[in-house]
Protein backbone atom coordinates (compact mmCIF):
# COMPACT_ATOMS: atom_id res chain seq x y z
CA UNK A 1 0.00 0.00 0.00
CA UNK A 2 3.02 2.38 0.97
CA UNK A 3 4.06 1.84 -2.97
CA UNK A 4 0.71 3.08 -4.34
CA UNK A 5 0.75 7.20 -5.41
CA UNK A 6 -1.08 9.14 -3.11
CA UNK A 7 -3.89 9.96 -5.80
CA UNK A 8 -4.43 6.36 -6.69
CA UNK A 9 -5.13 5.41 -2.34
CA UNK A 10 -7.55 8.51 -2.66
CA UNK A 11 -9.13 7.37 -5.32
CA UNK A 12 -9.36 4.10 -3.70
CA UNK A 13 -10.64 5.60 -0.26
CA UNK A 14 -13.32 7.64 -2.38
CA UNK A 15 -14.64 4.55 -3.93
CA UNK A 16 -14.71 2.49 -0.70
CA UNK A 17 -16.85 5.52 0.26
CA UNK A 18 -19.36 5.12 -2.54
CA UNK A 19 -19.88 2.16 -2.13
CA UNK A 20 -20.55 2.15 1.79
CA UNK A 21 -22.35 4.93 1.56
CA UNK A 22 -20.42 6.51 3.84
CA UNK A 23 -19.93 10.96 3.59
CA UNK A 24 -16.90 10.26 6.17
CA UNK A 25 -13.64 7.77 5.60
CA UNK A 26 -13.05 7.51 8.98
CA UNK A 27 -16.00 4.96 9.12
CA UNK A 28 -14.66 2.48 6.40
CA UNK A 29 -13.03 0.46 8.77
CA UNK A 30 -16.35 0.09 11.76
CA UNK A 31 -18.28 -0.67 8.81
CA UNK A 32 -15.94 -3.50 6.76
CA UNK A 33 -16.02 -5.08 10.58
CA UNK A 34 -19.79 -5.07 10.30
CA UNK A 35 -19.75 -6.59 6.99
CA UNK A 36 -17.32 -9.03 7.84
CA UNK A 37 -19.33 -10.07 11.03
CA UNK A 38 -22.55 -10.42 8.85
CA UNK A 39 -20.76 -12.10 5.78
CA UNK A 40 -19.35 -14.77 8.44
CA UNK A 41 -23.26 -15.45 10.06
CA UNK A 42 -24.12 -16.12 6.36
CA UNK A 43 -23.21 -20.26 6.55
CA UNK A 44 -25.18 -20.23 10.28
CA UNK A 45 -28.43 -17.92 8.70
CA UNK A 46 -28.01 -20.60 5.37
CA UNK A 47 -27.89 -24.14 7.83
CA UNK A 48 -30.97 -22.11 9.53
CA UNK A 49 -33.11 -21.56 6.24
CA UNK A 50 -32.32 -25.64 5.23
CA UNK A 51 -33.23 -26.69 8.44
CA UNK A 52 -36.72 -24.91 7.98
CA UNK A 53 -37.28 -25.76 5.00
CA UNK A 54 -36.76 -29.36 5.71
CA UNK A 55 -38.60 -29.61 8.52
CA UNK A 56 -41.71 -27.67 6.39
CA UNK A 57 -41.27 -29.30 2.30
CA UNK A 58 -40.29 -33.13 3.84
CA UNK A 59 -41.27 -33.76 7.13
CA UNK A 60 -44.19 -31.66 7.06
CA UNK A 61 -45.41 -32.24 3.39
CA UNK A 62 -48.85 -34.04 4.33
CA UNK A 63 -50.01 -31.03 6.27
CA UNK A 64 -49.22 -28.53 3.70
CA UNK A 65 -52.07 -27.47 1.70
CA UNK A 66 -52.17 -28.78 -1.91
CA UNK A 67 -52.01 -24.80 -2.71
CA UNK A 68 -49.01 -24.10 -1.28
CA UNK A 69 -46.67 -27.81 -1.92
CA UNK A 70 -46.09 -25.70 -5.75
CA UNK A 71 -44.47 -23.14 -4.37
CA UNK A 72 -42.30 -25.19 -2.17
CA UNK A 73 -39.36 -22.55 -1.43
CA UNK A 74 -38.14 -20.71 1.66
CA UNK A 75 -40.42 -17.25 0.99
CA UNK A 76 -43.45 -19.41 1.08
CA UNK A 77 -42.60 -20.98 4.58
CA UNK A 78 -44.59 -17.95 6.31
CA UNK A 79 -47.74 -19.25 4.97
CA UNK A 80 -47.07 -22.93 5.98
CA UNK A 81 -46.93 -22.03 9.28
CA UNK A 82 -49.94 -19.66 9.41
CA UNK A 83 -51.84 -23.11 7.83
CA UNK A 84 -49.99 -24.80 10.59
CA UNK A 85 -50.99 -22.56 13.56
CA UNK A 86 -54.58 -22.76 11.97
CA UNK A 87 -54.28 -26.68 12.13
CA UNK A 88 -52.88 -26.35 15.57
CA UNK A 89 -56.17 -23.94 16.45
CA UNK A 90 -58.34 -26.38 15.46
CA UNK A 91 -56.49 -29.87 17.35
CA UNK A 92 -56.57 -27.79 20.44
CA UNK A 93 -60.66 -26.47 19.55
CA UNK A 94 -61.07 -30.65 18.90
CA UNK A 95 -59.13 -31.50 22.74
CA UNK A 96 -61.13 -28.95 24.16
CA UNK A 97 -64.54 -30.57 22.85
CA UNK A 98 -63.26 -34.20 23.65
CA UNK A 99 -62.56 -33.07 27.08
CA UNK A 100 -66.14 -31.41 27.76
CA UNK A 101 -67.88 -34.65 26.13
CA UNK A 102 -65.62 -36.76 28.14
CA UNK A 103 -67.06 -34.87 31.03
CA UNK A 104 -70.78 -35.10 30.15
CA UNK A 105 -70.13 -38.42 29.69
CA UNK A 106 -69.06 -38.92 32.88
CA UNK A 107 -71.84 -36.79 34.63
CA UNK A 108 -74.39 -38.72 32.70
CA UNK A 109 -73.33 -42.22 34.11
CA UNK A 110 -73.41 -40.68 37.33
CA UNK A 111 -76.85 -38.79 37.05
CA UNK A 112 -77.84 -42.07 35.54
CA UNK A 113 -76.50 -44.33 38.51
CA UNK A 114 -78.32 -41.67 40.80
CA UNK A 115 -81.77 -41.19 39.12
CA UNK A 116 -80.92 -37.59 38.61
CA UNK A 117 -81.62 -35.98 35.03
CA UNK A 118 -78.80 -34.40 33.04
CA UNK A 119 -79.54 -30.76 31.84
CA UNK A 120 -78.84 -30.41 27.82
CA UNK A 121 -74.77 -28.98 27.28
CA UNK A 122 -74.27 -25.23 26.55
CA UNK A 123 -74.05 -24.80 22.60
CA UNK A 124 -70.92 -22.80 22.74
CA UNK A 125 -69.27 -25.70 24.47
CA UNK A 126 -69.41 -27.63 21.28
CA UNK A 127 -68.99 -25.37 18.47
CA UNK A 128 -65.68 -25.28 16.59
CA UNK A 129 -64.93 -22.46 14.52
CA UNK A 130 -61.72 -21.54 12.68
Amino acid sequence: VEEYPRDVLVDLIQDVCVVLELRDATLVVPNLRKMAAVVAAIPKLEAFVTQVCECCFRQGMIFIPASLQQYMNPGSVPQVLQHWVQLLQQGEQLRLLTAQLHQLLAQRSSSSSSGNVLALPNPQLTSITS
